[in-house]
Protein backbone atom coordinates (compact mmCIF):
# COMPACT_ATOMS: atom_id res chain seq x y z
CA UNK A 1 0.00 0.00 0.00
CA UNK A 2 2.87 2.55 0.95
CA UNK A 3 4.39 1.72 -2.80
CA UNK A 4 1.08 2.26 -4.54
CA UNK A 5 0.46 5.73 -2.40
CA UNK A 6 4.17 6.58 -3.22
CA UNK A 7 3.99 5.71 -6.93
CA UNK A 8 0.73 7.90 -6.92
CA UNK A 9 2.72 10.66 -5.60
CA UNK A 10 5.37 10.61 -8.29
CA UNK A 11 2.49 10.40 -10.85
CA UNK A 12 1.05 13.36 -9.46
CA UNK A 13 4.19 15.14 -9.73
CA UNK A 14 4.36 14.40 -13.29
CA UNK A 15 0.95 15.67 -14.13
CA UNK A 16 1.75 18.72 -12.52
CA UNK A 17 4.56 19.27 -14.50
CA UNK A 18 2.99 18.10 -17.79
CA UNK A 19 0.00 20.17 -17.05
CA UNK A 20 2.53 23.58 -16.33
CA UNK A 21 4.51 23.25 -19.33
CA UNK A 22 2.04 21.81 -21.55
CA UNK A 23 -1.04 23.98 -21.50
CA UNK A 24 -1.37 27.34 -20.88
CA UNK A 25 -4.15 27.50 -18.59
CA UNK A 26 -2.18 29.40 -15.63
CA UNK A 27 -0.19 32.38 -15.90
CA UNK A 28 3.55 32.33 -16.92
CA UNK A 29 4.37 33.68 -13.30
CA UNK A 30 2.68 30.74 -11.16
CA UNK A 31 4.57 27.53 -11.15
CA UNK A 32 2.54 25.14 -9.85
CA UNK A 33 5.35 22.50 -9.21
CA UNK A 34 7.37 24.58 -6.88
CA UNK A 35 4.16 25.83 -4.92
CA UNK A 36 3.96 21.77 -4.74
CA UNK A 37 7.27 21.19 -3.31
CA UNK A 38 7.33 24.44 -1.20
CA UNK A 39 4.01 22.78 0.57
CA UNK A 40 5.85 19.35 0.86
CA UNK A 41 8.91 20.58 2.57
CA UNK A 42 6.39 23.32 4.92
CA UNK A 43 4.57 20.51 5.66
CA UNK A 44 7.51 18.25 6.74
CA UNK A 45 9.57 20.71 8.12
CA UNK A 46 10.22 18.86 11.25
CA UNK A 47 11.27 15.49 9.65
CA UNK A 48 14.55 16.88 7.21
CA UNK A 49 14.52 13.03 6.21
CA UNK A 50 11.14 12.85 4.97
CA UNK A 51 10.57 11.01 1.72
CA UNK A 52 7.52 12.50 0.39
CA UNK A 53 9.20 16.24 0.79
CA UNK A 54 12.33 14.89 -0.78
CA UNK A 55 10.69 13.35 -3.64
CA UNK A 56 8.76 16.64 -4.20
CA UNK A 57 12.34 17.88 -4.61
CA UNK A 58 14.12 15.53 -6.97
CA UNK A 59 11.38 14.36 -8.83
CA UNK A 60 9.72 18.20 -9.49
CA UNK A 61 13.04 19.00 -10.70
CA UNK A 62 13.78 16.30 -12.90
CA UNK A 63 9.97 16.02 -14.38
CA UNK A 64 10.18 20.10 -15.08
CA UNK A 65 14.14 19.51 -16.43
CA UNK A 66 12.19 17.26 -19.15
CA UNK A 67 9.46 19.44 -20.48
CA UNK A 68 11.46 22.61 -20.03
CA UNK A 69 13.24 24.58 -22.66
CA UNK A 70 15.75 25.65 -19.74
CA UNK A 71 19.32 23.99 -19.70
CA UNK A 72 18.95 20.50 -18.30
CA UNK A 73 19.44 20.25 -14.56
CA UNK A 74 18.59 24.11 -13.69
CA UNK A 75 15.15 22.75 -11.67
CA UNK A 76 17.00 19.98 -10.04
CA UNK A 77 19.73 21.82 -8.67
CA UNK A 78 17.48 25.05 -7.71
CA UNK A 79 15.12 23.08 -5.44
CA UNK A 80 17.58 21.16 -4.29
CA UNK A 81 19.42 24.46 -3.11
CA UNK A 82 15.81 25.77 -2.41
CA UNK A 83 15.23 22.93 -0.23
CA UNK A 84 18.77 23.41 1.52
CA UNK A 85 18.03 27.13 2.11
CA UNK A 86 14.77 26.13 3.66
CA UNK A 87 15.40 23.50 6.25
CA UNK A 88 19.02 25.00 7.05
CA UNK A 89 18.17 28.73 6.91
CA UNK A 90 14.78 29.83 7.12
CA UNK A 91 12.66 26.81 8.82
CA UNK A 92 15.61 26.11 11.42
CA UNK A 93 15.14 30.70 12.56
CA UNK A 94 11.20 30.60 12.27
CA UNK A 95 9.03 28.98 14.40
CA UNK A 96 5.81 29.12 11.75
CA UNK A 97 3.27 29.55 14.50
CA UNK A 98 0.79 31.97 12.43
CA UNK A 99 -0.21 32.87 8.42
CA UNK A 100 1.66 35.57 8.64
CA UNK A 101 5.26 32.69 8.97
CA UNK A 102 3.96 30.88 6.18
CA UNK A 103 3.48 34.24 3.62
CA UNK A 104 6.69 35.41 4.82
CA UNK A 105 8.65 31.98 4.12
CA UNK A 106 6.62 32.11 0.64
CA UNK A 107 7.95 35.33 0.00
CA UNK A 108 11.46 34.48 0.66
CA UNK A 109 11.35 30.85 -1.22
CA UNK A 110 9.48 32.23 -3.98
CA UNK A 111 12.90 35.02 -4.04
CA UNK A 112 15.50 32.41 -3.65
CA UNK A 113 13.75 30.07 -6.13
CA UNK A 114 13.77 33.20 -8.96
CA UNK A 115 16.99 34.46 -8.48
CA UNK A 116 18.79 30.94 -7.91
CA UNK A 117 17.14 29.84 -12.13
CA UNK A 118 18.51 33.30 -13.18
CA UNK A 119 21.49 32.77 -11.63
CA UNK A 120 22.26 29.79 -12.70
CA UNK A 121 20.93 29.89 -16.21
CA UNK A 122 23.52 32.85 -16.40
CA UNK A 123 26.51 30.51 -14.90
CA UNK A 124 25.29 27.63 -17.72
CA UNK A 125 25.67 30.07 -20.55
CA UNK A 126 29.11 31.29 -19.79
CA UNK A 127 30.18 28.03 -19.32
CA UNK A 128 28.47 26.81 -22.35
CA UNK A 129 26.04 24.22 -21.13
CA UNK A 130 23.37 26.81 -22.25
CA UNK A 131 22.88 28.56 -25.43
CA UNK A 132 19.99 30.37 -24.36
CA UNK A 133 20.08 33.36 -21.28
CA UNK A 134 16.97 34.14 -20.00
CA UNK A 135 16.62 38.45 -18.96
CA UNK A 136 15.66 39.95 -16.03
CA UNK A 137 12.65 41.47 -15.30
CA UNK A 138 11.71 43.32 -11.85
CA UNK A 139 8.00 42.81 -12.47
CA UNK A 140 8.01 39.36 -13.57
CA UNK A 141 10.24 38.83 -10.31
CA UNK A 142 7.44 40.55 -7.88
CA UNK A 143 4.72 38.95 -9.87
CA UNK A 144 6.61 35.49 -9.09
CA UNK A 145 6.79 36.45 -5.37
CA UNK A 146 3.30 37.86 -5.04
CA UNK A 147 1.21 35.31 -7.14
CA UNK A 148 2.94 31.59 -5.62
CA UNK A 149 3.04 33.42 -2.52
CA UNK A 150 -0.50 33.57 -2.10
CA UNK A 151 -1.40 30.13 -3.56
CA UNK A 152 1.21 28.78 -0.76
CA UNK A 153 -0.68 30.70 1.67
CA UNK A 154 -3.86 29.59 0.16
CA UNK A 155 -2.98 26.29 -0.17
CA UNK A 156 -1.06 25.65 3.10
CA UNK A 157 -3.27 27.68 5.56
CA UNK A 158 -5.74 25.10 6.25
CA UNK A 159 -3.25 22.58 7.29
CA UNK A 160 -1.70 25.27 9.49
CA UNK A 161 -4.18 25.95 11.18
CA UNK A 162 -4.90 22.44 12.30
CA UNK A 163 -1.52 22.33 13.49
CA UNK A 164 -1.57 25.23 15.70
CA UNK A 165 -4.19 24.30 17.44
CA UNK A 166 -2.29 21.09 18.46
Amino acid sequence: MKFLKFLLFITFIFLLAVFETSWQVIPDTVNIVFIFVVINLLKDRYNKKSLYAWTSVLIGGVFLDFYSLLPDGLYFITFIILAFILYQVLLSAFSISSHFHVLVVSFVASLVFKITIYLLNKLFYYIGFSTSLMSFSLIHLISFMILNSLLIFLFYGWHIRYTIKK
